[in-house]
């Protein structure tokens, strides 16, 4: 917390960063809820995280892609 608001802690932010990519549903299950904790910080979250739901729903074959 400052003057300018509420943001997220750089530390925190750094350890998503460095995450790996997930390589099975538990794991996207694990960083959706990560980043969902800090969806307050950034508008419009489900634009960039949409297209991982499909894969926990088992819509769609789990298989990362470059999309992804």
């Amino acid at each position: 917390m400052s003057v300018q608001g509420i943001s997220p802690s750089k530390s925190r932010v750094e350890t998503i960063d460095r995450l790996s990519p997930p390589k099975s549903l538990k794991r996207i299950s694990y960083l959706i809820g990560i980043i969902q904790y800090y969806s307050r910080f950034v508008q419009n979250l489900v634009k960039h995280t949409g297209f991982l739901h499909p894969l926990l729903r088992g819509r769609i074959k789990f298989e990362l892609k470059s999309q992804h």
